[in-house]
């Protein structure tokens, strides 16, 4: 009697923990589909052909995988789109099995410049970061040191691993740089070995360069969460300004756009107006607009009427996947799913899918004709690269810094939010597309390269440092 009992609470074992295996499968395959039928529906330029390619990662669903895991087959999908709009955010799940792994560094750095550079850390994380760890195993940089090599290995060589789960246009590392420089530990974790309890640290510090090795364990969490949400937060401010202008020593135009997001509104085409009369009426032959760190929003084909006066054309802004019948239960209904629902209903939008855009060939009173030095880096993308690309080839731009993250000739944008229900991930689609007024040709990086090479040292309040080199003070 006893046996057949014990044989029922086993067999009742068993079943339950294969229905819960089989409940985890089911559930990582509906995401999946979900994902893919999303892409389908919503993203420019993706067919069921480009899903075709991807088929295969249907098998790694059928295992049992973490939210770390998840999320890293995630990231390399979309990485192979190339097209930087278009990425997936780790969710709090996934950061929380980041943290769990105690595999990280435990000091605070960022990239600045293409550089590792320590920050300053909270007293709150000392205790956390020192847990499990004896005196000698405390091993701490000095703030705004520079970190060389991480395993004998350096940034260089690996963001060359790190940039396959990163998204960007044309597959340039330069914008994945900008994209990881938050969270560049994560995502080193992400793809390096984990399996070590020290890594070797080589660092440069008051031209001092030295070698230690730094006990790993859990990441200086606080600080990291405020220095990420004060990022995040001037992002913010930056995106609700117009921009800012302002003439430099008598003699230079400085327009600085952090975002376009805003930026077309007749409040925003009155500023310009203001701008370039200043222009005019001081006689300045000198203009330096900074588009660094700008991500884009709004197109800026208007801001291209003050240095043409013929109508030129500067491209196509494609509507190419209207909602029809497509669910839209997985889209979070915030402003940009209003503004596409808005766009979808427009009739005229309907008809005309396929835009070509010109300036209106009218000579404007304030027209521009002096000097034009545009600031650009690997923030700089969408339609601040798309700008940097008119005033470069239509214009006779200088371009001055490092080369710009986003294309000079085609990138997608609408950015539709999606959440799958089950690993509650995050991703970016975007269902419109534009394209610039150039053939694509192979040299789609080398045309960003900047005729004056200048790196900035992670301020970008240093335009009196950038006057001196173009010799302009």
């Amino acid at each position: 009697m006893k046996r057949k009992i014990l044989f029922f609470i086993l067999s009742i074992f068993l079943l339950t923990s294969l229905r819960k295996d089989v409940s985890y499968e089911v559930k990582q395959k509906k995401d999946f589909e979900i994902f893919t039928q999303s892409l389908i529906d919503f993203q420019a330029s993706f067919s069921i052909n480009e899903l075709e390619k991807f088929n295969f990662l249907n098998t790694y669903f059928e295992n049992k995988l973490t939210n770390l895991q998840q999320f890293k087959l995630y990231s390399k999908y979309l990485s192979e789109l190339n097209c930087g709009h278009t990425y997936i955010l780790p969710s709090k799940k996934v950061f929380e099995e980041w943290v769990m792994m105690k595999k990280s560094l435990p000091f605070d750095y960022i990239i600045e410049g293409k550089k590792l550079i320590v920050k300053d850390l909270l007293e709150e994380d000392l205790s956390l970061i020192h847990i499990g760890k004896l005196k000698h195993q405390q091993n701490l940089l000095p703030i705004h040191a520079e970190i060389l090599t991480i395993d004998n290995k350096d940034i260089n060589s690996m963001m060359s691993r790190i940039g396959e789960f990163v998204s960007s246009d044309e597959n340039d590392n330069n914008f994945k740089y900008y994209r990881t420089s938050q969270l560049f530990e994560f995502y080193r974790n992400l793809v390096f070995d984990t399996s070590l309890d020290s890594l070797r640290i080589k660092y440069k510090y008051n031209n001092d360069t030295v070698e230690v090795f730094v006990h790993l364990g859990y990441p200086p969490v606080k600080t990291i969460n405020k220095r990420i949400s004060k990022f995040y937060k001037q992002q913010e401010i930056s995106s609700n300004k117009l921009g800012e202008f302002k003439i430099v020593n008598d003699k230079v135009g400085l327009f600085t756009f952090r975002s376009f997001k805003n930026s077309y509104s007749k409040r925003f085409y009155d500023f310009l107006d203001q701008s370039f009369l200043q222009l005019k009426e001081k006689k300045i032959q000198n203009l330096v607009i900074d588009l660094r760190n700008n991500t884009g929003g709004v197109m800026q084909y208007e801001f291209m009427n003050y240095f043409l006066s013929e109508k030129i054309y500067l491209g196509e802004y494609i509507i190419d996947k209207l909602r029809k019948n497509q669910s839209v239960d997985y889209l979070i209904k915030d402003q940009s799913f209003k503004n596409y629902k808005r766009i979808c209903r427009n009739k005229k939008l309907n008809e005309i899918r396929l835009g070509k855009v010109y300036t209106n060939g009218q000579l404007k009173v304030n027209k521009y004709s002096g000097k034009i030095y545009v600031l650009t880096n690997e923030g700089t993308f969408s339609s601040a690269s798309i700008l940097a690309c008119h005033l470069k080839t239509l214009a006779n731009a200088t371009i001055v810094g490092t080369s710009a993250g986003g294309s000079f000739y085609e990138g997608n944008s609408g950015s539709l939010n999606v959440k799958l229900p089950n690993n509650e991930f995050m991703f970016l689609l975007n269902p419109f597309k534009f394209r610039s007024h150039l053939s694509k040709s192979n040299n789609s990086v080398s045309i960003k390269n900047p005729d004056v090479f200048y790196i900035s040292k992670g301020d970008l309040n240093d335009i009196y440092l950038i006057l001196n080199k173009l010799n302009l003070n």
